[in-house]
């Protein structure tokens, strides 16, 4: 059985015209990407899938002086691409990758790859159910499934999008083929981050990731610097990565019952928008400070504090509650003060999982909580709930 891996280029993309050939690391986007989806074991030869139009002549170019074959067709019909290319180069198997994913793993190509082989699948992807980074993105599917989505798919939807057809049920408004389908995913939740590259902020963040990373990276190294330098991609300082934790005290009532108060903070509340009253605040903190089922930690840096953590136990999970003053966002802080508290609960209350309970409007902290690890696990009236497992 013969594995080819054919990937999608051109040089006008509508949101980054030319971004393929975009410098990476010292060489262009896709000179950067090729180098990383030939160390896949499982693929037999990679073709890259362009256009037959003049502005993709750069792309050819670049391609033979790699040694790379490839296959011109149409620019609308992107699926009668692929056909050709896959029988230009007899594949019995195809891999699906697109060059705004510089980033892609051969390990997950290997792994999607695995997977197709292992049982009677038309289809392996790890797009529909997404647990990857967007940006490793693998799609693998048969010749046969191939060449039948080219004769029944002819929605100018199916056509430039290559695998709409394939993707049986995915879509509640798009008509799909009937497949077999399965799904590759990760251990964890890992589909807020975004790797791919299709805007020009989008470019300077892969920029970032991939100028601190050797070329012969795993995702999980990405994965494991992006919890050391949560900033890194985020286009500011990542400085507040050096911030500690200390454990809150009497002396931190003024400072704590401040945060408990703005605005922002009380629109966020789940159990009151009221404000709190000192004599309140001094009693609850006090109670906190004394209890071994609870712990508050004023998070701080060069600067002085930057906001507070607290872990409450309750029927058998850790509660985490989390503020950041509003002059540290944006700059890690936050993903900071999840991990540094994820340590301190395995030191206090080991192997209790971590719950955050948030407001269904509150689209920022579940976006915060996503990266730092968390999945869903429930959904109550006006309450999502999130859950992170102990540390080991």
């Amino acid at each position: 059985m013969t594995v080819i891996s054919i990937i999608q280029a051109r040089m006008t993309s509508t949101r980054l015209p030319g971004k393929v050939m975009a410098d990476l690391n010292g060489r262009p986007l896709l000179a950067y990407m090729l180098g990383r989806v030939r160390r896949a074991h499982r693929v037999d030869a990679v073709v890259v899938a362009t256009t037959d139009n003049a502005t993709d002549d750069p792309v050819a170019n670049l391609c033979g002086n790699l040694g790379v074959p490839v296959f011109r067709g149409g620019e609308a019909d992107v699926l009668g691409r692929f056909v050709g290319a896959a029988a230009a180069m007899k594949a019995d198997t195809v891999v699906r990758l697109t060059a705004d994913c510089p980033l892609i793993d051969p390990v997950i190509v290997d792994d999607a790859i695995a997977l197709f082989e292992a049982d009677d699948f038309d289809y392996v992807s790890n797009v529909i159910n997404r647990t990857y980074p967007d940006g490793l993105d693998v799609e693998v599917f048969s010749r046969a499934a191939l060449d039948r989505a080219n004769r029944e798919a002819t929605d100018k939807f199916h056509r430039e999008h290559v695998t709409t057809y394939l993707r049986t049920g995915a879509f509640q408004d798009v008509r799909t083929g009937d497949f077999a389908i399965g799904h590759l995913t990760a251990s964890d939740y890992f589909g807020q981050l975004r790797w791919t590259v299709d805007t020009a902020d989008d470019l300077d963040r892969v920029r970032a990731l991939a100028r601190a990373l050797p070329d012969d990276h795993g995702w999980m190294d990405a994965i494991a610097l992006l919890n050391r330098r949560p900033g890194l991609m985020l286009g500011g300082n990542d400085a507040d990565t050096s911030l500690t934790l200390r454990p809150a005290g009497p002396g931190d009532e003024n400072i704590l019952l401040g945060w408990v108060n703005r605005p922002d903070s009380l629109a966020n509340k789940l159990n009151t928008r009221a404000p709190i009253s000192r004599e309140c605040h001094v009693a609850w903190l006090a109670d906190r400070i004394a209890s071994d089922r609870a712990g508050i930690w004023i998070a701080e840096t060069g600067e002085g504090p930057v906001g507070q953590v607290r872990l409450e136990l309750r029927d058998g999970a850790l509660e985490v509650d989390i503020y950041t003053d509003s002059e540290h966002r944006g700059r890690g802080a936050a993903l900071t003060m999840l991990d540094a508290a994820r340590r301190e609960a395995a030191v206090c209350w080991p192997g209790i999982p971590l719950l955050a309970c948030i407001k269904r409007t509150n689209l920022p902290s579940q976006r915060l909580f996503a990266k730092a690890g968390y999945h869903l696990i429930a959904e109550v009236e006006d309450t999502v709930v999130l859950r992170r497992e102990a540390l080991e």
